[in-house]
């Protein structure tokens, strides 16, 4: 099977994925060129970052993203507490403002997941109907949807080819991440008093 210029082999087997996934030489990434349009920088051999690192980056990301994560409570329950508190908030919100009316349910749930991970990576609290919220599920919703788009894989491989595409608008990409990235950076310019001991979000941790 090839992915534009990448030759890749389907696994669909759940027992072998899961064998493979649990050694080393599967450790590796997908090679996506066109990565270098969506980040901004290098980082050892590779893109920062979690989604597009490969190689050193990528292995030394997902550990300590995984590490992170897990004393933020991911997989016990002291996460509860948040999801407790987006589920009432998304039942008041419900009740102010769809009681006895029909719900369009199509990214609806969403908001509260999103609110739920951003308050984790970023300590930032946002309540359903906030527009920095609405924003970021909007530009994620669109930029997971034209992840779809075969045109669009087959160029991540192409660098030149996924600039053209956004270009003439066929895709986005670029500029939804770039808006992501702006978030991102505008919470990391604004942590001025860091306790190393003691992070409040993912971005703290991380850069402690």
């Amino acid at each position: 099977l090839w992915l534009g210029l990448q030759r890749a082999i389907l696994v669909s087997d759940f027992d072998l994925l899961q064998d493979m996934l649990n050694k080393l030489e599967f450790s590796e990434r997908m090679d996506w060129s066109a990565g270098v349009l969506f980040r901004r920088g290098w980082s050892i051999d590779s893109f920062p970052g979690v989604l597009f690192a490969n190689g050193n980056t990528w292995t030394s990301m997902r550990r300590n993203s995984l590490h992170i994560l897990r004393d933020f409570g991911f997989g016990k329950t002291a996460i509860e507490d948040i999801i407790e508190e987006e589920v009432d908030n998304l039942l008041h919100h419900i009740d102010e403002n769809f009681l006895n009316k029909p719900i369009d349910v199509q990214n609806f749930f969403n908001i509260s997941i999103f609110g739920s991970l951003w308050r984790i990576i970023s300590g930032e609290r946002l309540k359903i109907g906030d527009p920095k919220l609405e924003h970021l599920v909007q530009v994620n919703t669109k930029m997971v949807q034209e992840a779809g788009k075969p045109l669009t894989i087959i160029s991540l491989d192409m660098p030149k080819l996924h600039r053209f595409l956004n270009k003439i608008g066929f895709c986005h990409t670029v500029d939804y991440n770039h808006q992501i990235l702006d978030y991102i950076e505008e919470i990391c310019n604004n942590q001025k008093h860091l306790d190393e001991d003691h992070p409040l979000s993912f971005i703290e941790a991380m850069m402690v």
